[in-house]
């Protein structure tokens, strides 16, 4: 899944540009959880740092078991949580709960019952107003983003100017 829309955006650097962009179509900033259900372990070994950055942000992590396990054995404290199938509590649940408000999905659905779930994962996200990412660069940007973001002081760093400012910058 990709959007096929597109925001264009300034920023004096490519953080603060990706999260004009981001809040612009939609985004928010996560304030509560964020699930974590990564499909491939390609794409769970490239998020282990972004992980560990969301961590240190004080985010609380939820993953489901495939994620979780990987991420245990590399020191990402995530919370595990079933998928739809494997029964309560499950990832369902737990966005109707209100707790999160980001999830990172990437698919790897082998089996109907994967596909199932996926779907009734990403379904759920949508209907709850959670923010759904479905790409693994995205993702890592956005993380990147937030941890800058946080190191210049919140969104109160986060300055908001026409364009033409950007074209009269020297």
């Amino acid at each position: 899944m990709a959007s096929t829309g597109e925001v264009a955006s300034f920023g004096h650097n490519k953080n603060e540009a990706f999260l004009h962009a981001y809040l612009g179509s939609g985004g928010k900033i996560p304030q509560k959880g964020i699930l974590l259900s990564i499909g491939s372990l390609e794409d769970k070994l490239e998020f282990i740092e972004s992980a560990h950055t969301l961590m240190r942000l004080g985010y609380r992590l939820y993953a489901t078991h495939g994620t979780c396990k990987i991420f245990g054995e590399k020191k990402v404290k995530a919370l595990c949580i079933n998928k739809l199938s494997e029964g309560e509590p499950h990832t369902i649940s737990l966005m109707a709960s209100g707790v999160i408000d980001l999830v990172i999905n990437t698919a790897l659905e082998h089996s109907p019952q994967e596909v199932k779930d996926g779907f009734m994962m990403r379904r759920k996200a949508i209907d709850s107003n959670v923010v759904l990412i479905s790409d693994i660069k995205l993702a890592k940007t956005l993380v990147s983003a937030l941890d800058a973001l946080d190191k210049q002081g919140g969104m109160k760093a986060l300055e908001v100017h026409d364009h033409t400012y950007f074209l009269n910058l020297k």
